[in-house]
């Protein structure tokens, strides 16, 4: 994990000094987000559970370099945090005390690649967009169920990154990398030359699975039969699953050698002098 770690901040670090010239435009955003952890094999619950609003959302810095006023290409890093809660619907109209709920919960740090698009730069106001792919690097994957008081049980947290099966045997439940994509598009507001914010709406999913070959055997999952010449075998299978969020994204946008619009540059200054 730490070398994955370091091979990210080098491409990050490599990025910027890449886009260290005129053009380079920098941001920091904050996403809060409705989150959604789905499979298909999850509906099989759902005669005793019921899923709850969940929140997740995403924060971090970008670096891009704009080749024209509208068109530019960045990337960066970003801390992302995605959830699922439950509830047991026969505990769903008691107080929270009384209720037995449970939740699933990853945390990943991003390295995206991102198409921007945007209006007049001179604008107050103008539309702001940015799109593309995205690779998640696993931190943490953990879930806590939570009983009632009642039920004289203490609450059980998982950290699903150090679970071992009866063997002793280390299990893989979650993918240490995932592929991704994400947008946001919405309004920039021009504060000088320089800075300018940014109120966009968010959206994003994984594109690839994030349950790992393990996870069959913790989650819900169908039992599969297969046949062959050797004779018959049975084994676990779990549909793909997804995260998805949507939201919002606020952000400040900081250009250091912002260039004025050609309109505005081809104003040519009245200078006095004398009558001839």
């Amino acid at each position: 994990m730490r070398l994955s770690v370091f091979i990210i901040l080098i491409l990050f670090i490599s990025a910027n000094l890449l886009f260290a010239q005129k053009g380079v435009e920098y941001s920091a955003f904050i996403s809060p987000n409705f989150s959604w952890i789905i499979n298909n094999n999850d509906k099989a619950l759902s005669d005793t559970d019921r899923c709850l609003p969940s929140f997740g959302g995403s924060a971090g810095l970008t670096v891009g370099y704009n080749f024209t006023d509208n068109f530019g290409l960045a990337t960066g890093l970003a801390f992302v945090y995605s959830q699922q809660n439950y509830i047991k619907i026969s505990s769903i109209n008691e107080i929270d005390k009384l209720q037995h709920t449970k939740n699933r919960r990853l945390s990943y740090l991003r390295l995206p690649i991102l198409f921007r698009l945007s209006g007049d730069p001179q604008a107050r106001v103008t539309y702001y967009a940015r799109f593309g792919a995205n690779v998640d690097m696993l931190l943490t994957a953990n879930s806590t169920e939570s009983y009632p008081i009642t039920a004289s049980v203490k609450d059980v947290e998982i950290n699903y990154r150090n679970v071992k099966d009866g063997n002793g045997n280390k299990q893989t439940i979650f993918n240490q990398f995932v592929f991704g994509l994400m947008a946001d598009i919405g309004a920039k507001i021009r504060i000088n030359d320089h800075f300018a914010l940014l109120f966009l709406l968010h959206l994003e999913s994984s594109i690839s699975n994030i349950d790992a070959e393990d996870a069959p055997k913790y989650f819900p999952s169908e039992q599969i039969e297969v046949e062959d010449v050797y004779g018959k075998a049975t084994f676990l299978q779990r549909e793909h699953t997804t995260f998805l969020m949507s939201g919002i994204t606020l952000g400040i946008k900081y250009t250091p050698d912002a260039t004025k619009s050609s309109i505005h540059n081809n104003r040519k200054k009245y200078k006095p002098g004398l009558w001839r």
